[in-house]
């Protein structure tokens, strides 16, 4: 069995050759026409709540991929102890 493959591979040893070639161009240029898509896929309906308010967000401040957003839930933000450690989180970040 390997006999049979070995000499049908040195046979037609051109052939496999420009075969390899013409998939290797055509590879080529079908790798120059690659696009990228920056969008994700929707993953809630569009008619929830949250969708919504992302949606406006979107419409209102545009859209940038290297953002990044963290809510806070702090009704004592503004006083100074807890306004530093916020300042101190956001100079870590950067």
């Amino acid at each position: 069995m390997w006999k049979f493959a070995v000499k049908a591979i040195l046979r037609n040893r051109i052939l496999i050759l420009v075969t390899i070639a013409i998939l290797t161009i055509f590879m080529g240029f079908m790798a120059t026409r690659v696009q990228m898509q920056y969008e994700n896929a929707s993953i809630l309906p569009e008619s929830d709540s949250t969708s919504i308010v992302y949606n406006d967000f979107i419409r209102k401040f545009g859209q940038d991929g290297t953002v990044m957003f963290v809510g806070i839930v702090d009704r004592n933000l503004f006083l100074l102890p807890h306004f530093y450690a916020l300042f101190s989180l956001t100079d870590s970040l950067r």
